[in-house]
């Protein structure tokens, strides 16, 4: 008779196929840590190792066991290093519809759904160095003075200065570990004190969020007695008129009012269409202190400017 619990613990997934994007038209099976079965969800990221290289992966599908007949082989299969996401960023229509695409036009799944992300969301893997307590113990053997080199750091001085520089960094991009050492290549040296258990070689994700898109913008200088350039309200028409600085063309004109009937503040670009003026007429108001410069979040929308087809109303005929 199985139990409950039995039941349950083959409910739970123990494999992934995941989706990678590289120039692959298939998908990968990596085991899942007992840490990450119940968390693991279709349509998550998850980092991976490919090969020799570590990978960001998407997780296209979830199984309890192998399947029957498969050639995979148990004791090969790696398991997944990490899972980037608790909420799947990848919800079932959009697998659908990448996997469509990728069917469509023959294109890895993986780059599709890659591309179906939003560039902010997705992460690039780096490996990094760092030094081990076995590390800094060797390091504090060869400072005093008069003592003998220990034989895991003799080889020159490479390994002692790369040993003092991750002592003092603590952990560091390879690439930029290689630029600080001088050498454009990993050298046999390093791999010698990670070998020996002196540094040890990890991986990290790292996101490229997407920043914020920005515009040039100008709002009207505010005054004790108003706004420049603008007379006071309570003015009659006539002295309004006649309070206006003799300096102010039609044009410049234009772009106060235009700004004060918009709360006086404006996009550059905007106050320039809906003025009718050029961009000097705004550097000459900048110039003379009656607007000044700013820079505003403007949201990303690119359905903003677009239009949807006109569409017929159809009636169900008897």
């Amino acid at each position: 008779m199985t139990s409950a619990t039995q039941v349950s613990n083959e409910a739970v997934p123990q494999y992934a196929q995941v989706a990678v994007p590289v120039h692959l038209n298939k998908t990968f099976t990596y085991r899942l840590p007992s840490a990450m079965q119940r968390a693991a969800r279709v349509g998550s990221r998850v980092m991976i190792q490919l090969g020799a290289k570590p990978a960001t992966g998407y997780i296209v599908a979830l199984s309890a066991r192998l399947r029957e007949g498969t050639s995979l082989v148990e004791s090969e299969i790696k398991d997944v290093q990490e899972l980037l996401d608790v909420e799947p960023p990848l919800t079932p229509e959009v697998l659908k519809i990448t996997r469509w695409v990728a069917d469509y036009y023959a294109t890895p799944w993986g780059e599709v759904m890659r591309a179906a992300l939003p560039a902010g969301i997705n992460a690039t893997v780096e490996q990094t160095v760092s030094i081990t307590p076995a590390g800094r113990e060797q390091l504090k053997s060869a400072q005093p003075a008069g003592k003998s080199i220990p034989p895991a750091l003799a080889g020159g001085s490479a390994k002692l200065q790369a040993l003092r520089l991750l002592a003092d960094e603590g952990e560091c991009e390879l690439s930029a570990f290689r630029l600080r050492m001088g050498t454009l290549q990993t050298p046999k040296w390093l791999r010698d004190l990670e070998h020996e258990g002196l540094i040890e070689r990890s991986y990290r994700t790292r996101s490229l969020p997407t920043r914020a898109k920005r515009r040039r913008a100008v709002r009207l200088v505010k005054s004790q007695s108003g706004y420049a350039g603008v007379p006071p309200a309570s003015l009659p028409q006539t002295e309004k008129q006649a309070g206006r600085p003799r300096t102010q063309t039609e044009a410049q004109q234009r772009a106060i009012e235009t700004l004060r009937a918009n709360q006086n503040a404006m996009a550059i670009a905007d106050l320039i269409n809906a003025a009718n003026i050029s961009e000097s007429v705004v550097r000459t108001l900048l110039k003379k202190g009656l607007v000044e410069e700013f820079e505003e979040e403007m949201r990303r929308d690119p359905l903003a400017r677009a239009e949807l087809p006109v569409t017929e109303d159809f009636k169900l005929s008897s």
